[in-house]
């Protein structure tokens, strides 16, 4: 692989990595290494490839899967960065894959990744969607609204559209929320089930309704 043997010449690299969701609904990881090419000095981040996240999406689990897809044709000993998202599974330094790989290899130094941000602003997470399509499917089949609607910061008709299309699609939101509850650790990561705890009681107390 052309490459990695690049990656070995240069010897030092960072590991680049992020859970994604792909269409069957499977966990993936992809994984990016950055190097300086030792032929033209330029600094280089390549696509090693995809990884099924067979075992588990916590920490320690993407921690394991990184450092595996790597064991096998590089040192890691001469890995000197991560970088991912700040989501706490990724970025924690006690329990996050940044501390556990941290504890073994002690100069592979976390950042965040700053691809991330442009990533967070153009697209949204295609695992949630789906999960408030079927909802939708099961308890108001007769909608013709299939996506909740941002609140926008600072246009307030914007707002009142997103809070009719939240209100006409209530019934779906919870059941969403529940699902992904139930489904909990299994499919979904500590984060969404924590946020989906947290909104379903939210917007389920008799005040809330009546508000």
């Amino acid at each position: 692989n052309e490459i990695i043997r690049r990656v070995q010449k240069a010897k030092w690299f960072t590991a680049i990595a992020d859970e994604v969701t792909d269409v069957s609904n499977k966990e993936q990881l992809s994984l990016v290494l950055r190097y300086t090419d030792p032929d033209t000095c330029l600094v280089r981040e390549d696509l090693v490839g995809f990884f099924e996240c067979d075992q588990g999406i916590s920490g320690q689990d993407l921690a394991n899967k990184i450092t595996s897809c790597m064991l096998a044709s590089l040192q890691i000993d001469n890995l000197r960065g991560q970088a991912y998202d700040g989501a706490g599974k990724m970025a924690g330094s006690v329990n996050g894959t940044a501390g556990f790989i941290a504890a073994q290899y002690p100069l592979a130094l976390y950042i965040h990744c700053a691809s991330h941000c442009l990533n967070l602003a153009a697209v949204k997470s295609p695992k949630r969607q789906m999960a408030l399509e079927r909802a939708i499917s099961q308890t108001q089949p007769e909608s013709s609204v299939h996506k909740s609607k941002d609140l926008c910061r600072t246009r307030w008709v914007q707002r009142i559209d997103g809070f009719e299309v939240f209100c006409s699609l209530y019934q779906s939101t919870v059941t969403c929320m529940e699902s992904i509850c139930n489904d909990g650790p299994r499919l979904w990561t500590f984060d969404s089930v924590t946020d989906a705890r947290t909104l379903q009681l939210t917007i389920s107390i008799l005040t809330f309704i009546l508000h």
